[in-house]
């Protein structure tokens, strides 16, 4: 799981404040919590490795690969393109064991008549391309990220948004509720 949390204001509050992340994997859990302090971002970092163990540090404040979508939602022409100095997300660094630290990447935005593609390319290889309505509110409508895998060979991950179901989801916690996942088109 993945919470950003990123001011609507983003004139007079440019940052995310928060971004936690929480995975559990084949051996154990790991977990990850970023808070704005300033110019720097102030980490605690949990995992079940004996070798990454519990961390305390901070990053240099710049752009969070975890808050493009949030931005993508708010105002994708605000996003910065050209040579961008982005943090890569949690989970990326998580499961590829990198250090949590800023990277310049090559970033752009391709538009299409319906439809943007904001494109971050890293120096390691790895492409995160989010697809987007260019009508408010900017819904996401894609992303794919491809990366060296094991051996070299290169991986893709690829999500599509099947459907979009306005409803009192909090209120649909139940097995009674199970049916609603056809709805959404969900195994």
């Amino acid at each position: 799981m993945l919470s950003s949390f990123t001011p609507v204001d983003q004139y007079n509050y440019p940052n995310t404040l928060k971004a936690t992340m929480s995975g559990q994997e084949w051996c154990g859990q790991v977990f990850a919590q970023m808070n704005l302090e300033k110019d720097k971002y102030r980490v605690k970092s949990f995992s079940y490795f004996e070798s990454e163990g519990d961390e305390k540090f901070t990053v240099k404040n710049a752009l969070l690969e975890d808050e493009i979508w949030n931005k993508i939602r708010l105002d994708y022409q605000s996003l910065p393109t050209g040579e961008v100095e982005i943090v890569p997300g949690l989970f990326a660094t998580r499961l590829m064991h990198k250090p949590l630290e800023p990277m310049k990447a090559q970033v752009t935005l391709e538009k299409s008549d319906e439809s943007g593609t904001y494109i971050v390319k890293y120096p390691n290889d790895r492409t995160l391309s989010i697809t987007f309505s260019l009508n408010f509110p900017h819904k996401i409508l894609s992303w794919e990220e491809t990366y060296p895998g094991l051996g070299g060979k290169t991986q893709t991950t690829i999500g599509k948004l099947k459907e979009t179901l306005f409803i009192d989801y909090w209120n649909k916690n139940s097995n009674a509720d199970s049916y609603l996942r056809d709805s959404l088109r969900l195994p």
